[in-house]
């Protein structure tokens, strides 16, 4: 059954969680000094069968922390849609997601601070978006600090590495549960809620660790999900014109990394999938305001610091916007 969070909690920390007891443990032991005081965490369980996990679950409850809470959802929902759930059903004001591959490199208390500040002096604050850092994995992480200056305004962000205020999360309706499978949801979410004039940042701190890369993790299913997901994205919010050209060149991108990786099979099945809904995307195809695909992508071109600045180099015009 859902539970709210305690009316004296202002930050959660959600780690949903699926077959996966040693990666698990070792994030809720990062995580654990962030919890008491006005913060808690709470590891949602995607509806495990692995053994081991379930008795690390029971091992987690059997400790009694009253700012460590295990939910058990009844049935699997897949992460992207465990993940809404979570934080609609047990978020409070302000949500920490957290993958259970992933942690803080320095887990102390004044990271909260840190974050809660951020959300208080900057009320139209929806998302703050952090490095999401891979060991070996080959980045160079001054060269990503350089390239994206601290408390930047983005276009998007990682759903790995993010604090969300719960209030902007529910005012757009959180992930669309179409986008389930697959990467695409921080996408759609993101100009959704600068649609309604919500804003992401990035920032430096808290740096995130996550011990799975993404090539580690894909696969044929993935990239099926992925490639639905960004054709959707792209004719149910667009211009038609603009749709067209980016479906050209974002169908040639996917293709190339998913036969890098092997697993050309899942773009093909995608762009199969998205042939036979195209009925079901004209229905649902509602273009958002001009302002905010100006906005959206003269961020996707400028490191812009405030919202002056964006709102005057998105009032120039389409072309000089949209070019790479």
């Amino acid at each position: 059954m859902s539970e709210t969070p305690p009316a004296d909690i202002d930050v959660t920390i959600l780690i949903t969680t699926h077959n996966r007891p040693d990666d698990l443990r070792k994030t809720v032991a990062n995580l654990l000094p962030l919890a008491g005081g006005r913060t808690e965490i709470v590891i949602v369980d995607d509806k495990s069968t692995d053994p081991n996990q379930l008795a690390l679950l029971d091992e987690l409850e059997a400790r009694a922390n009253p700012r460590l809470r295990v939910e058990r959802l009844q049935e699997n929902l897949n992460c992207v849609l465990a993940r809404k759930k979570a934080v609609f059903d047990y978020g409070s004001r302000y949500i920490i997601i957290v993958d259970d591959d992933a942690y803080f490199r320095d887990a102390n208390p004044a990271i909260l601070d840190l974050i809660v500040d951020r959300f208080e002096k900057e009320p139209r604050l929806a998302v703050q978006t952090m490095i999401d850092y891979v060991p070996g994995a080959g980045i160079d992480l001054e060269k990503w600090k350089a390239r994206f200056p601290d408390g930047s305004l983005s276009k998007d962000f990682c759903n790995t590495a993010c604090a969300i205020r719960k209030a902007a999360f529910v005012d757009v309706g959180g992930f669309r549960n179409e986008m389930y499978l697959g990467y695409g949801e921080e996408q759609d979410l993101s100009i959704r809620l600068l649609d309604k004039e919500w804003y992401i940042r990035f920032y430096h701190e808290p740096l995130v660790i996550h011990d799975k890369t993404t090539v580690s993790r894909s696969n044929e299913r993935m990239y099926r999900g992925t490639t639905l997901n960004r054709l959707r994205f792209l004719w149910w919010y667009h211009p038609v014109w603009f749709a067209a050209l980016q479906t050209f060149i974002s169908l040639k991108n996917i293709h190339a990394v998913a036969r890098k990786n092997t697993s050309v099979g899942g773009f093909w099945a995608g762009l199969n999938d998205f042939i036979r809904e195209i009925p079901e995307v004209a229905k649902a195809r509602k273009p958002l305001r001009k302002a905010t695909f100006k906005k959206y992508y003269t961020m996707r071109r400028h490191r812009i610091m405030d919202l002056d600045t964006l709102e005057r180099m998105a009032g120039r015009s389409w072309p000089t916007v949209l070019t790479r």
